[in-house]
């Protein structure tokens, strides 16, 4: 158990925005907003001891390991561990390094458990116990951070980035989701219209005035080619004027 624990935390603690994929819909007051779902799953391997008697009858030949007068063998089992979550009310990397530093935290509780069960058997049994629950309770106390005012809403002033395509020029070009754009190529945008037709006057050559999420102001430019999309990568929280779906990828 503590195993899969440690593995699940080192996973979402390397969770990157590339990770998730954002979602667009409708708020509780009909206004647009964004959300970043996750799903990974993985196999890990965990070596186990077996009881010698029970692997000679079909494994003679199997390599044993005797240990306090008993013989045992090793087992390869194949654990599969894998999570689900949305981040509404918070960036999504902060939302899996937050989720990842509490499943850490529980993981070493659980090592400690589980090594203290070979002086009290009983404490083998407190450790799976405390490893399900508590793996539970983080997910829960992340779904009530969740309830919050949304992260990805529409912004006063320029353009909300709800999801950058991996290697695509936005991603070259250092945006990250929950940025907003407030200026391109000098023009002020607010809609998404408004940036496409604002990147017509960069010719070969784009900057734009960022906001990040802790309300610092930087810019970014980069040369542009003739064989790179148009729209950079980018996904915003409000859909362009010609939408009617909710659809992205």
């Amino acid at each position: 158990m503590a195993v899969l624990l440690l593995t699940e935390s080192i996973l979402m603690l390397r969770t990157t925005a590339a990770h998730t994929y954002p979602e667009r819909l409708k708020g509780t007051r009909g206004m647009w907003i964004g959300q970043h779902r996750s799903r990974r799953m993985t196999v890990v391997p965990f070596l186990a001891l077996f009881p010698g008697g029970m692997i000679e009858p079909f494994a003679a030949w199997w390599p044993m390991i005797p240990l306090g007068g008993e013989t045992y063998g090793l087992i390869l089992i194949p654990f599969v561990i894998g999570w689900e979550w949305k981040a509404r009310g918070q960036s999504p990397v902060v939302a899996a390094k937050t989720m990842g530093r509490h499943v850490f935290l529980l993981s070493i509780i659980v090592l400690g458990l589980a090594v203290g069960s070979f002086f009290i058997g009983v404490l083998s049994l407190a450790a799976v116990m405390i490893g399900l629950i508590g793996r539970e309770w983080i997910f829960v106390l992340h779904r009530m951070r969740e309830e919050k005012t949304p992260f990805f809403s529409s912004a006063k002033k320029g353009i909300r980035i709800l999801g950058v395509i991996p290697r695509s020029p936005a991603d070259q070009m250092g945006l990250t989701p929950g940025e907003v754009i407030e200026r391109v190529n000098a023009i002020p945008v607010r809609t998404e219209n408004q940036f496409y037709e604002a990147l017509q006057n960069s010719g070969a050559f784009t900057k734009m005035e960022v906001r990040d999420e802790w309300g610092e102001n930087r810019y970014v430019q980069r040369a542009m080619y003739e064989d790179e999309h148009y729209e950079l990568g980018l996904v915003f929280v409000e859909p362009a004027t010609h939408e009617e779906s909710v659809g992205f990828f």
